[in-house]
C-alpha cells in the first residue's frame, strides 16, 4: 500500500522525521503549486517542520515543466534531501517521470487534484500519497484491476496467457500439455478466454477512471490540519484559519461541490468552537451560540477590573452574503462587483440595473446607506440585510446568496475578515507572486494589500464581462 489513509497521516510525517535524522543539512524540499490552497497548506506544514526543527526548502512551481527542472536541481543534485513534498502538484501524473527515486528518498504527495495517477497510489512504496477517503472507500475494485494489468500476466505465463500475438504458439503448447485429451484442451482454452475477459474488464475499469475528467478532492490545507491534529498539536487560530482559507479558495474557484463544501464547513465548525471558546469569566454569562448568527457581535474581552477592552481575537461562524468583499467597501460596490449578482440579475442591461436598485430598496436601505462603507452601517441594519435577503433572494434568482462561512476577528488592531475575503485576497496576491500571498497569512500589511488588489480585480473582471455582453446586446 503506497497511499496513506486519512487516519494515518501521522505515519507519513514520521518518515519525514526519520529522514531528517539521517541528514546533516536541509532534509526536506517542498514543491508548492502557485494556488491559494497550496499557500495555506504550506503554512501549516512549515509550522510543523519548524516545531520539530527540521530543515526545509520551499520551491514554488507554476507548471509541470518547471517542476521537472526544479526537481532535477533540488533532488538529483542534493544528496542531503531525504523527503520531497509535493503540495497540489504531482498527484495526477506519474511522479516517477519527474523524480529520480532512490532508496534514501521518500516522496510525499499532498494534492487535491483528481483523479490520482494510479502508479502514485498503487506502485512504489517510496511514493506516499495522502488519501482523503477516495482510495480507501471506493477504489478497491480499481486497485484489483490495476494490479491485474500490471502483475497478472506474469503469473499466468506458464499456462499460456502471454500476449495475444502468440496465440498459435500457445495453442501448440497447450496441445502438447494435454496430449490427446480433448476435454483438457477445451478446459485450457476456456481458462484462456476467461483470462482475456478479465483483463479486458480491468482495462475498461482503468480507462473509465481516467476518463471521468478532472475534479478536486479535499483541500490540501484541510489535510495538513488533520495531520497536525493527529500529531497531537492543538489547533491554533492561525492553523485553523489556514485550513478555512484553503477551503474558501476552492469554493471561490468552484472547485468543490456544494455538498462537499458544507460537509467540510461542518467539520471545521467543531474545531472553531473548541479554539474560540470565550474566556472563563464570560462563559457562564453567554447563551449557547446560534449555529449561524450574522448579526451577532463577537464576544468582548474583560480586564481584571471588569472593563470591556473590545472584540477579542477569534474565529466565528457566520452566514456570509456572497457579495464580493462586502466588509471592505459599500454594499452597492460589493453587489455590482459580484459575479453572482451580475450573472443572475443581468446587470449589463438597463433592466438588470433597475432590478438591482429595486432589490436594494426592498432590503430596507436607502441609496446613501447602500453607498456608505458597510462597516459603518448600524448593527441592526446589517442583521436586517441578512434576514431580508433570505426572504427576497429567491425572487431575484439569489436564493443561494447566503452561504455558511467563517469570520476572523483581530481585535481593534485590524478589521474582521471573512473566509471568502481571505480567499479573494490570496488569489489576487498570487498575481504578484507566491510569497506575496504567503505573507498575507501572517502580515497585516500584506493582507490589506491583498484586499485592495482583490477589490480592484473584482471590479475589472465584472466590468470587462459587462462590456463584452453590452457589445453583444
Amino acid at each position: 500500500m503506497v497511499y496513506v489513509a486519512s487516519n494515518k497521516y501521522e505515519d507519513a510525517y514520521q518518515r519525514i522525521v526519520a529522514g531528517a535524522g539521517h541528514s546533516s543539512g536541509t532534509s526536506v524540499v517542498i514543491f508548492a503549486a502557485a494556488d491559494g490552497d497550496s499557500v495555506c497548506a504550506l503554512h501549516i506544514l512549515t509550522t510543523l517542520l519548524k516545531r520539530d526543527s527540521i530543515g526545509h526548502r520551499i520551491v514554488p512551481v507554476h507548471s509541470y515543466g518547471e517542476l521537472g527542472e526544479q526537481s532535477t536541481r533540488q533532488i538529483s543534485q542534493g544528496e542531503q534531501i531525504r523527503t520531497a513534498v509535493f503540495l497540489n502538484c504531482g498527484g495526477s501524473v506519474d511522479i516517477q517521470d519527474y523524480v529520480a527515486l532512490r532508496d534514501s528518498l521518500t516522496v510525499l504527495i499532498v494534492d487535491s487534484h483528481r483523479p490520482f495517477n494510479l502508479y502514485n497510489i498503487f506502485w512504489n512504496d517510496s511514493v506516499q500519497c495522502l488519501d482523503d477517503g477516495d482510495v480507501e472507500e471506493s477504489m478497491a475494485e480499481l486497485r484489483a484491476a490495476f494490479e491485474d494489468i500490471e502483475f497478472g500476466g506474469d503469473s499466468d505465463s506458464d499456462s499460456g496467457s502471454a500476449s495475444d500475438s502468440d496465440d498459435d504458439g500457445r495453442s501448440r503448447a497447450a496441445r502438447q500439455r494435454v496430449g490427446d485429451d480433448p476435454e483438457a484442451f477445451v478446459r485450457v482454452q476456456r481458462e484462456r478466454a476467461e483470462r482475456r475477459q478479465t483483463r479486458a474488464h480491468s482495462r475498461q475499469l482503468v480507462q473509465a477512471y481516467y476518463a471521468q475528467g478532472a475534479y478536486h478532492g479535499q483541500p490540501s490545507a484541510v489535510s495538513m490540519l488533520q495531520l497536525a491534529e493527529q500529531l497531537g498539536h492543538p489547533p491554533t487560530l492561525d492553523t485553523v484559519w489556514c485550513a478555512i482559507a484553503g477551503l474558501a479558495t476552492q469554493h471561490q474557484l468552484q472547485h468543490i461541490a456544494a455538498e462537499g463544501y458544507d460537509l467540510l464547513v461542518a467539520r471545521l465548525r467543531d474545531t472553531v468552537r473548541r479554539i474560540s471558546a470565550p474566556p472563563p469569566q464570560l462563559q457562564a454569562a453567554r447563551e449557547p451560540p446560534e449555529p449561524f448568527n450574522p448579526g451577532a457581535e463577537l464576544p468582548a474581552e474583560e480586564n481584571s477590573g471588569g472593563a470591556v477592552n473590545g472584540p477579542r481575537q477569534a474565529i466565528s461562524e457566520s452566514a456570509e452574503l456572497r457579495f464580493a468583499l462586502l466588509r471592505h467597501w459599500s454594499l452597492d460596490r460589493a453587489m455590482r462587483s459580484s459575479p453572482l449578482v451580475a450573472g443572475r440579475l443581468a446587470t449589463w442591461s438597463s433592466k438588470g440595473r433597475s432590478r438591482l436598485l429595486l432589490l436594494v430598496a426592498k432590503l430596507g436601505l436607502s441609496r446613501a446607506e447602500a453607498q456608505a462603507p458597510f462597516v459603518h452601517l448600524a448593527p441592526e441594519l446589517r442583521t436586517q440585510l441578512h434576514v431580508r435577503m433570505r426572504e427576497l433572494g429567491a425572487d431575484y434568482s439569489l436564493g443561494d446568496a447566503l452561504a455558511a462561512g467563517f469570520v476572523r476577528s483581530y481585535g481593534w488592531r485590524r478589521p474582521a475578515v471573512s473566509s471568502d475575503d481571505m480567499a479573494l485576497a490570496l488569489l489576487a496576491l498570487l498575481h504578484e507572486g507566491f510569497y506575496a500571498a504567503y505573507d498575507a497569512l501572517t502580515q497585516p500589511e500584506a493582507l490589506q494589500r491583498g484586499l485592495d488588489a482583490a477589490m480592484a480585480l473584482q471590479e475589472r473582471l465584472v466590468g470587462l464581462g459587462v462590456q463584452m455582453l453590452e457589445r453583444q446586446a
